[in-house]
């Protein structure tokens, strides 16, 4: 059964949707009208990538954001994954930063609704009150990340525990609500909604990605989460996502965001818990409320108004004050970027060899020749309103796996329970459907439309028969809930079925009980349902409730059904009724406290304050010169120069100085460097002192060595270092390689090379430079802490900062 039931579930709800297309010209008009007020910002954007554990500031010292590398145990993560990854569905609400189309997003814990037709505001998420039962593993991740803010965020974390309603908290944090984010790569945006004095944290749960860095957009930074990574962060500063760096696009990615829900703790807000409140305690039915009474609190101040944007001059020296593993040379790491803000481009060039920002340099890359955000999404939408798609895709899938709601298929896939509602429910609606159409036959033998009764026993029939086909949808897919995704294609299967079994079984024209007419039927069964649920009487009421509650009980096969009456209906006061305590002992596993001073770095780190008698010696290291070969092997093919890509790389104005330069020695150091209590010196690859400095230049010496050779030369430099090594070298990757357009990349990677190659044969000496690209790097030097990118720069030159040893 379980080969089964993992074919079935293959070709019922793994239709690859990446064939299906909507209008392409009205997707295009929505993507192009998204990004003008949403842009998204390519990783070429910014200047630097951050990968270790940091505090990040703007010019004014306030705290920006915060990283924490692995700041979630992980089977808390695993435990809140596998509760909150279902919570992530198609939904329209968060499309203006997604290019136009649904992402997958959703929101758990307590919700405000205020801008939502739904009757019922202030409560508890659908999610979570459909998932209760398992609520409480999301707990530890709560209870970790809200000790983690605590610990290093205390004035904020207080103010925000001080402002949220004791009723709406998850789990005792001062949070009321999550926002889970699956496979979405955000466009430019600012958070709304959230308490203004505190701080957004950010979660990544679980996947299987590269890239999607958080960009802070105007600080120009980047912050490069991986699994169990924790991020607090301003979030009404402007923020994105850069680009996927997986060569697929069946990457996964799960993150879940934690905040306060401001309207939570409105006056109009409170107003409505005092009305349950007292209902609960005047009914003698309900259950009694689990808190004694309601507390109104201060909700802090508000200003609505974007965070102020206080600019912070970046170089990579900067960087020491930022990065944890380097802040012993905080003081140092500062003398010199102060120096070379000062100086400007003299010192930039006396250190890197070229300005830190090149005006006239290799030219960014124009939209035409980037691929669009959501290419790989095809442009496929889930309706919002239920049903399903009627385009020749789904049809023809659905079509084509409609064999599994066939008994033979069903009664291996099903327990016996389940499988005898549906069969008793289906044959009771078509022996109704089969009566219907008699009569209309009887009064007109010629007629081949159908008329729908939506007051009739066969409606009603088709309602229970639509219960019993979600709790078939459940039992295939074995979990709790379904998807957007999962749900359209399951509809159309069971669409594509009936209406086959009308056609095939009572021998009714194709057209009067079509596929098109069922889905219009469907969509009343989602949505419509509810409404007209309210205006029943209340024994039929019950009966429908005491029904789904026995279909839902079929599947679970004796197994309770916890949940009471639909989320829409629900009016009683269950505040915290999904709480309950965490015993971390039991569990044997760190408890939040502890795990909070385990990541946030409170001892360790001692700093010694700069003195102003203090040298900082700097070593600056040169390839060495090899000997000149005129074999040609410096040279462009001429092939080549007529080519765009050739223009961009040796036609621009900053790869012209360069090649000024072409037959000078290069067999001379520049001399040494003083200023103020900054030393710096020079030495070719090979002649480097023996003793130790301060901060180490490696100016693209890597390129005269084969990958081994370099690690191990690196290794041995990092023992000479006792601050910071800067590893500067070309990527040999367009620095929008990720979303470049096919057709260009074919063009880059057969002349970057050979550009590359003869600009450092020019600058530096070397015969046949080794570049190596951005993946190749990281993979030779995974210790580096930073990626900081020199803009502009005519070789593509990148800063890897590795601390250093001593």
């Amino acid at each position: 059964m379980e080969s089964s039931m993992k074919r079935a579930k293959l070709e019922i709800f793994n239709f690859p949707s990446s064939d299906v297309s909507i209008n392409s010209k009205e997707s295009e008009k929505s993507y192009s009208e998204s990004i003008k007020a949403h842009p998204f910002h390519d990783n070429s954007h910014s200047i630097a990538d951050i990968y270790e554990d940091g505090i990040f500031r703007d010019g004014k010292g306030n705290v920006i954001a915060v990283f924490i590398k692995r700041g979630l145990p992980e089977y808390a993560a695993k435990m809140a994954a596998n509760v909150l990854r279902s919570a992530a569905t198609k939904t329209s609400l968060r499309s203006n930063i997604y290019g136009g189309l649904s992402p997958n997003s959703g929101i758990a814990g307590y919700f405000d609704y205020r801008g939502s037709p739904i009757e019922f505001k202030y409560r508890k998420t659908a999610f979570t009150y459909e998932n209760e039962h398992r609520w409480r593993d999301v707990f530890p991740m709560v209870d970790y990340v809200s000790q983690i803010y605590k610990h290093i965020l205390p004035n904020q974390w207080a103010k925000q525990d001080a402002a949220i309603p004791d009723i709406t908290r998850i789990h005792n944090s001062p949070f009321s609500t999550l926002t889970i984010n699956s496979h979405f790569r955000t466009a430019s945006h600012r958070d709304t909604g959230d308490f203004d004095e505190g701080y957004g944290c950010l979660a990544c749960l679980e996947g299987n990605f590269k890239g999607l860095a958080l960009t802070l957009d105007q600080f120009r930074v980047n912050f490069v989460l991986r699994p169990l990574d924790v991020l607090l962060f301003n979030t009404h500063h402007l923020h994105s996502n850069t680009e996927s760096e997986s060569m697929e696009d069946n990457w996964t990615r799960l993150t879940c965001v934690f905040y306060y829900r401001k309207a939570l703790g409105e006056p109009a807000s409170y107003a409505e818990y005092q009305r349950r409140f007292q209902a609960a305690l005047d009914s003698k039915c309900s259950k009694p409320p689990v808190v004694r009474s309601i507390v109104v609190k201060s909700n802090g101040s508000s200003t609505y108004k974007p965070s102020a944007f206080n600019p912070v001059r970046l170089t990579p020296f900067l960087f020491t004050s930022v990065v944890h593993r380097l802040a012993c040379s905080r003081d140092k790491g500062l003398c010199v970027h102060e120096w070379l803000l000062e100086t400007g481009i003299f010192a930039e060039e006396v250190l890197f060899g070229e300005p830190l920002c090149v005006s006239d340099g290799i030219p960014e890359r124009s939209y035409d020749e980037l691929e669009r955000v959501q290419a790989s999404d095809s442009f496929f939408k889930v309706p919002e309103m239920g049903g399903f798609k009627e385009c020749d895709f789904t049809m023809q899938a659905a079509l084509s796996s409609q064999k599994y709601l066939e008994r033979t298929q069903l009664s291996e896939l099903l327990n016996a329970e389940l499988f005898d509602m549906w069969v008793r429910s289906r044959d009771h609606w078509l022996k109704l459907v089969k009566e219907a159409w008699l009569k209309l036959k009887a009064r007109n033998p010629e007629r081949i439309d159908f008329h729908w009764n939506n007051r009739s026993e066969m409606n009603t029939a088709f309602f229970d028969l639509c219960d019993v086909a979600k709790q078939v949808m459940l039992s295939l897919l074995e979990k709790d809930s379904a998807t957007a995704t999962e749900e359209h294609f399951f509809w159309a299967l069971y669409a594509a079925h009936l209406s086959a079994s009308c056609r095939n079984e009572l021998q009714m024209p194709e057209d009067a009980m079509s596929v098109k007419k069922l889905n219009v039927k469907l969509k009343d069964f989602h949505f419509g349902g509810a409404r007209y649920f309210k205006n029943m009487p209340i024994e039929e009421q019950m009966r429908r409730l005491k029904r789904r509650e026995e279909i839902e009980a079929a599947r679970r096969i004796k197994k309770v059904s916890t949940k009471r009456i639909d989320w829409l209906l629900n009016d009683s006061f269950d505040y915290q009724t999904e709480d309950g305590p965490v015993d971390y002992g039991k569990m044997n596993q760190i408890s939040p406290e502890l795990n909070a001073k385990r990541v946030s770095h409170e001892s360790g780190i001692s700093v010694t304050p700069l003195k102003k008698t203090d040298i900082i010696e700097v070593l600056v290291v040169l390839p060495a010169p090899q000997t000149y070969r005129d074999n040609g092997s410096h040279f462009v093919d001429n092939d080549f120069h007529g080519s765009s890509e050739w223009q961009r790389f040796l036609a621009n104005p900053a790869a012209k100085r360069i090649i000024k330069f072409y037959g000078k020695s290069k067999y001379v150091l520049p001399k040494a460097v003083s200023s103020g209590n900054l030393h710096i010196v020079y030495a070719f690859q090979g002649n480097e002192p023996l003793k130790s400095f301060d901060f180490i230049v490696l100016q693209h010496v890597l390129t005269t060595m084969p990958d081994k050779v370099a690690k191990e030369y690196v290794a041995s430099i990092v023992q000479r270092t006792r601050d910071c090594l800067f590893l500067e070298e070309t990527d040999g990757f367009c620095r929008s390689h990720y979303v470049l357009k096919r057709e260009i990349q074919m063009k880059y990677q057969p002349i970057a090379i050979a550009c590359f190659q003869r600009l450092h044969h020019i600058k530096y000496g070397v015969n046949e430079a080794v570049i190596r690209t951005k993946p190749q790097l990281q993979e030779l030097f995974p210790d580096a802490v930073l990626r900081y990118k020199i803009q502009g720069s005519p070789l593509n030159t990148t800063l890897l900062m590795i601390p250093g040893s001593q």
